[in-house]
């Protein structure tokens, strides 16, 4: 979202949230994007750069154990 538009149609519990001050501080930096099924979001060991807040749909946290995946939605 760019610094000029509203957050009203968000239904980003998160943002929804977020006091007037926090949220001006944060919505300059908001740009919507489609996220691609089976888009890695993060990977282990690497620096985290961007922040999702998921309005439709969900993401999964795959954790790889000793021989075993477990996923959470």
């Amino acid at each position: 979202m760019s610094a000029h538009t509203s957050l009203k149609a968000t239904t980003n519990r998160l943002l929804l949230g977020l006091g007037a001050r926090d949220l001006a501080l944060l919505k300059p930096c908001l740009s919507p994007i489609d996220l691609p099924l089976r888009k890695h979001l993060e990977m282990p060991n690497k620096a985290i750069d961007s922040v999702y807040f998921i309005e439709s749909g969900f993401a999964s946290v795959v954790a790889d154990g000793t021989g075993r995946s477990i996923e959470v939605g």
